[in-house]
């Protein structure tokens, strides 16, 4: 098929001599918008994202995010996020607010922004649409909840609410691999909870050698007595 010859022309630009390929960039941006076929949209993005940083592209990224493709939209937000996560932060949320409905991979596209510069306020994005994704699509949702979890800004709530939502997913999933991960995910957690319990220890350590009854000591200490009652709430 024609369709599939492009796109396998557009991954052949890796191996392009370097002045060939930055005379190419004009016709990935234009395959990126206008070819006919989502998958050839998508090779193109992702062909401009490996190769090319700079204003012209991110207009690119931003004009594909109007795509009626759930595939051509998901590799847009990935490049700009990528490159400018204020940016892709801003689209992700005007993505779940203003869409009816999200595909799988635009879920967990927009759970991998979150999982980065996420906050208490996209705790309801999580806790909505972690039931609603499908298949071994919910693996990456999975993912980025774990890492999402993981922010040490985050409060206690937030954190063993989160954990329960995981437990239930292992308990209930119907697929064997999304399970996996939902015990591999509470297993990560706890670990990071270890790590912050020995990371504070020391600091205690170090810090009573110098000054025995400083206030750092006290604050560490805070910090340490709630790092140990979450992690035996996990």
């Amino acid at each position: 098929a024609h369709w599939n010859i492009r796109a396998t022309a557009i991954r052949s630009l890796d191996f392009l001599p370097s002045d060939l390929a930055a005379n190419a960039k004009n016709k990935l941006s234009e395959m990126a918008i206008k070819d006919n076929k989502s998958s050839v949209r998508v090779a193109a993005l992702r062909e401009l994202h490996k190769n090319y940083k700079d204003e012209e592209v991110m207009k690119i990224y931003k004009e594909a995010m109007e795509d009626l493709s759930y595939a051509v939209i998901g590799e847009a937000l990935t490049c700009l996020s990528e490159d400018d996560m204020a940016e892709g932060m801003k689209r992700a949320k005007a993505l779940e607010r203003e869409s009816a409905e999200l595909s799988t991979g635009i879920m967990a596209t927009i759970a991998g922004i979150y999982a980065e510069k996420g906050g208490e306020e996209e705790r309801a994005f999580f806790e909505k649409y972690i039931n609603e994704a499908k298949g071994f699509g919910k693996i990456g949702f999975v993912v980025a909840y774990e890492k999402y979890l993981k922010n040490e800004t985050l409060s206690d709530e937030t954190v063993n609410r989160g954990i329960d939502i995981l437990k239930k997913i292992v308990e209930t999933d119907n697929t064997f691999y999304v399970k996996l991960y939902g015990v591999q995910s509470i297993k990560n957690i706890e670990s990071e909870y270890s790590k912050r319990e020995m990371i504070l220890n020391d600091k205690i350590a170090k810090e009573e050698k110098v000054k025995p009854s400083s206030e750092e000591i006290t604050m560490l200490r805070t910090q340490l007595d709630r790092v140990i009652l979450q992690k035996k709430k996990l």
